[in-house]
């Protein structure tokens, strides 16, 4: 029914939110992230993104907090996640609260730059300069991580036995999985427009579901 369908748009909105925050289009991103909450109030991944980007900002960063503390709530294994309360932590000046939350999700996702990154920032801002050090050298010597990729750009579906339009997305190696990315952004933005525009269900795209995460 039609309940049924507004309440799975959550998807469409956060996948565009993504789109038009890749697409530095921030207001129109955040309205979509915020919609998609109104449909889906405790859906993880959109609390973190959007409580990560308000983090990134500087901007509403106790909204921020409770955000991905609800988030870490329902996913307390998500090094990216874990770090997404770390980073507010340290944005908010709470620095001593920030070091043992990325220590956390270092040790969950020890090869993702960003977030070595991040803990190298947190240990610098409470005088533990030559693990900071450590920690910047550590990230800055990592290879073009695909972890950090996958970080920092968030848009990614599963990849499975299906045809791919290597134009649109870009297949990534991980460890322990295979995900796509994709390259065109401002595509995705009005390509999810129209899909709302046409009242179509999420299911009948005929890609794979990206918010499964091993």
């Amino acid at each position: 029914d039609r309940t049924s369908t507004e309440n799975s748009d959550w998807i469409l909105y956060y996948s565009r939110g993504i789109a038009y925050e890749q697409s530095k289009n921030w207001d129109q991103a955040e309205a979509d992230f915020l919609k998609a909450l109104e449909l889906s109030p405790n859906q993880p991944f959109v609390m973190n993104y959007l409580g990560y980007a308000w983090a990134e900002q500087g901007i509403k960063l106790t909204e921020a907090n409770e955000l991905i503390v609800k988030a870490v709530e329902q996913r307390p294994r998500d090094g990216y996640i874990a770090d997404s309360l770390g980073w507010v932590l340290y944005q908010s000046g709470d620095y001593k609260r920030a070091v043992p939350e990325l220590e956390r999700a270092v040790q969950l996702r020890p090869n993702d730059a960003t977030i070595n990154d991040h803990l190298g920032d947190a240990y610098w801002k409470v005088g533990r300069k030559l693990e900071a050090r450590f920690q910047w050298e550590k990230a800055k010597n990592m290879k073009s991580s695909l972890t950090s990729r996958y970080k920092k750009n968030y848009k990614v579906k599963y990849y499975h036995d299906i045809n791919i339009d290597t134009k649109r997305w870009e297949i990534i190696e991980l460890p322990s999985q295979r995900i796509i990315r994709s390259c065109k952004f401002e595509e995705d933005a009005e390509y999810y427009s129209n899909i709302l525009n046409k009242n179509k269900p999420f299911g009948d795209l005929g890609f794979p579901n990206f918010l499964t995460y091993k």
